[in-house]
């Protein structure tokens, strides 16, 4: 039989250091996904280097497996510490800040749009934590358990996290890990020459004479590698150009633009820069008949307690083929409304990802896969490469003449509205939700509620941009104290959406324009410093209704419908039974529970029970694929054992061995071959419950089933041996008795892993 001769120290190292140097290279193909990537990508090479000597050592001393990846991830998790809590040892101290700087990482790759901004928590202590278990992760497939090529998958992993995100991946890079991984390939395949011995009677072995390599066939792989390497840019770039949104685009030019840009990617966060850095940058002109005002660009629905955001998103393509209007949500065909086109031109300095159109628009015409969300009625680009820049679009918007009395009698909308538009966070404080009551407690509809909170933000507050800071749960209880009420329009806007929610309006923030400047007879211009940001609240009838909280000396006026007062003397104002059939009227009783916090904090404490069926679903689909490997195995020992022909049952064996993680010796004779199962027998190795033939029994079954498989293949035609169960039963005990003379750990992989089923036929 073969057998496995160590690698020398030089060798292993080597071959350690290119793997993790592969994953290294791979996860740079990340570094687009942040402004400020750098941290990650010096501490990830140290992480490699350390790893990949700790590996080469460990398998050089001839430790087992499980020891080896076991140090790999005692060392990578102390670096881990070092790295992202300064302290050289792993205590509670540094676990509790690593835990925080992930959930920020996390909450900020969540919240933004790649690339992140370098203004908010970085995400590189979760590149730091996914590369270091990359790199463990592969160093086992690829080293340990010697199946370089089934690492690929651990590779292309790590490569679909950009190219998911639409992130270009540049050609050096790209080439980089084409090349590690070809290197890598051809390490090992080489080892295959160098590694083995043969052995001498007597049980004795010595190392096989191998001759000396010619120095061409070095040349020969390194051209392959090259050719590969060099074939995979150009099928890239091929694809590139064929397909325009390819995730691999090795030479995408980078238009640098002017100095001053302004980058609408991440809305709330461009919003509070673009504001704070003082420079009023022409962004785009506006021409109609009529002046544009409250010209939006995204919506904000998601609040998870630190931050508002986009959160998940349907797109729907801008017109159908029909050429229908698009929809305008929950508004009430009663109500009149006026269109007005409206075409925009954008400056070079204005990059946006989303596309500015009226609140309420019923076409878009705009050059480019911009797509919308029919909840937010929001468009954005689905092109890597598509913003605003230097861009015509025209929109045609409409004015709605809003009814007072049909807003007074809306009812509730959260069944008319996703209800990510009414979700507040478990650790909203409980005091916003008493605040909000307490400012709107002698107003009796919804809709009066809302504008009382309009009015309270407008005379209670001073508007300043010198505190341009977050929305999260600590600033908006400080926003909200007497003694902090000074901010500007995103803190109005996101305080007015989360005390609305807390008394049952649905509400959202939106991010856009307010009002443009002149420069022709119909012909406007925005800038930077009109960018702002509003609350719109939802009901039923009227649709999404937009308020102004921000106080007059940043917006002039509030929206007309929100000037006029409610007649109260109308008793049909509260309750009526002659309203649209749209819009439904409320009870007497489910305002007030709709209002109160409590009920509201109660209903939050409610199981998402289909949150849990998915999770369960998820778990069952998983479980499922489990077996697969078991049941296709199991079926196909099944038909081999039934049919007991000579040819499958010898099948059966081999594929049961190397299912055991025996090499089978191929191309010997079926005798030879015999002769090397039965030196893989283990006597007394079998535990209590398992059944073990003796070394005669074993040599006896053993022949039986070689004399037959060469019956089979060297008999006249007419005389082969057909099946015959007794075989099928001796080999059955074969199988056992090798079993049990196996280890727990790969009786468990030759169960649910059985490596025969990626044997080539």
């Amino acid at each position: 039989m073969t057998l496995q001769r160590p690698l020398s120290f030089p060798r292993s190292l080597l071959t350690s250091v290119v793997a993790a140097l592969t994953v290294w290279a791979t996860l740079l193909t990340w570094m687009p996904l942040s402004e400020s990537p750098g941290p990650f990508v010096a501490p990830l090479l140290l992480v490699a280097v350390a790893l990949a000597a700790t590996g080469a050592t460990a398998r050089w001393r001839g430790l087992p497996v499980a020891v080896v990846t076991l140090l790999q991830v005692v060392v990578g998790a102390v670096l881990v510490v070092l790295l992202l809590a300064d302290s050289p040892w792993p205590l509670p101290d540094a676990w509790q800040s690593i835990r925080g700087q992930l959930d920020a990482a996390l909450t900020s790759a969540d919240r933004y749009a790649p690339p992140v901004p370098s203004d908010v928590p970085s995400v590189a202590p979760l590149f730091v934590v996914v590369g270091t278990a990359a790199m463990v992760l592969l160093d086992l497939v690829a080293m340990t358990l010697r199946r370089v090529a089934l690492s690929a998958v651990i590779l292309l992993a790590l490569h679909l996290v950009p190219a998911n995100l639409g992130v270009d991946v540049p050609w050096p890079v790209f080439a980089a890990v084409a090349a590690g991984f070809l290197t890598l390939l051809f390490l090992d395949n080489d080892d295959l020459v160098v590694r083995w011995g043969s052995s001498l009677p007597g049980g004795g072995t010595r190392p096989t004479e191998v001759p000396a390599r010619p120095a061409t066939s070095a040349a020969t792989a390194l051209r392959i590698g090259a050719v590969a390497t060099v074939g995979a840019v150009v099928v890239a770039t091929v694809l590139n150009a064929l397909v325009p949104r390819s995730p691999i685009q090795p030479w995408r030019a980078v238009d640098q633009g002017p100095d001053e840009q302004v980058m609408l990617t991440s809305p709330l966060v461009d919003l509070r820069r673009d504001l704070d850095r003082g420079a009023d940058v022409p962004l785009m002109r506006v021409v109609s008949d009529r002046q544009p005002s409250y010209v939006r660009t995204a919506v904000l629905s998601h609040f998870n307690g630190e931050e508002w955001s986009t959160g998940d998103r349907t797109a729907t393509r801008i017109q159908d083929a029909d050429g229908r209007d698009l929809p305008l949500r929950g508004v009430d065909a009663v109500l009149r409304r006026t269109k007005t086109q409206y075409d925009f031109t954008a400056t070079t300095a204005f990059r946006s990802r989303w596309l500015p159109v009226l609140p309420l628009t019923t076409d878009v015409q705009a050059g480019g896969d911009w797509r919308y969300d029919v909840d937010t009625m929001d468009f954005a680009a689905f092109d890597a490469d598509l913003n605003t820049s230097q861009m015509e679009w025209s929109v045609t918007g409409v004015d709605l003449e809003y009814s007072n009395v049909l807003l007074e009698r809306a009812g509730s909308g959260r069944d008319e509205v996703d209800e990510v538009f009414t979700r507040l966070p478990e650790s909203l404080p409980a005091s916003v939700g008493r605040l909000a009551a307490q400012v709107t407690r002698d107003e009796p509809t919804r809709y009066e509620k809302a504008r009382a909170l309009q009015s309270w933000f407008r005379e209670e507050f001073t508007y300043s941009l010198d505190r341009v800071e977050t929305v999260d749960n600590n600033a908006l209880v400080a926003f909200l104290d007497p003694s902090g009420r000074v901010g500007y329009c995103e803190q109005f806007a996101a305080s007015m959406a989360v005390m609305a929610r807390t008394l049952g309006i649905p509400a959202r923030v939106a991010v856009g324009f307010l009002v443009p400047r002149r420069i022709g007879t119909a012909e406007w211009e925005f800038s930077s410093h009109d960018l702002h940001a509003w609350p719109e609240l939802y009901f039923p009838g009227s649709g999404w209704v937009r308020f102004e909280p921000t106080p007059s000396s940043r917006a002039s006026s509030v929206p007309e419908h929100t000037r006029d007062e409610v007649p109260r003397d109308e008793p049909s104002a509260t309750a009526s039974a002659t309203t649209s059939p749209n819009t439904p009227a409320p009870s007497a009783s489910a305002a007030p529970d709709e209002s109160d916090p409590a009920a509201q904090e109660q209903e939050r404490d409610l199981v998402d029970w289909g949150a849990v069926a998915t999770w369960l679903l998820v778990l069952l689909v998983v479980g499922a694929l489990s077996l697969v490997p078991q049941v296709v195995r199991g079926r196909r020992r099944t038909r081999r054992l039934g049919h007991a022909t000579p040819e499958e049952l010898w099948d059966e064996l081999r594929d049961s061995a190397l299912d055991l993680g025996r090499l089978w010796p191929e191309g010997r004779s079926p005798r030879a071959t015999g002769r090397t199962v039965l030196e893989w027998y283990r006597p007394g190795a079998a535990t209590s419950g398992e059944s073990q033939l003796s070394v005669d029994e074993l040599a006896e079954r053993l022949d039986r089933v070689v004399v037959a498989v060469e019956r089979s293949r060297y008999d006249r035609p007419g005389q082969r041996t057909q099946g015959d169960p007794t075989l099928a039963a001796d080999v059955e005990a074969c199988v056992e008795t090798l079993a049990a003379g196996s280890d727990r750990s790969t009786r468990w992989k030759a169960r649910w892993l059985p490596r025969s089923l990626t044997r080539r036929p």
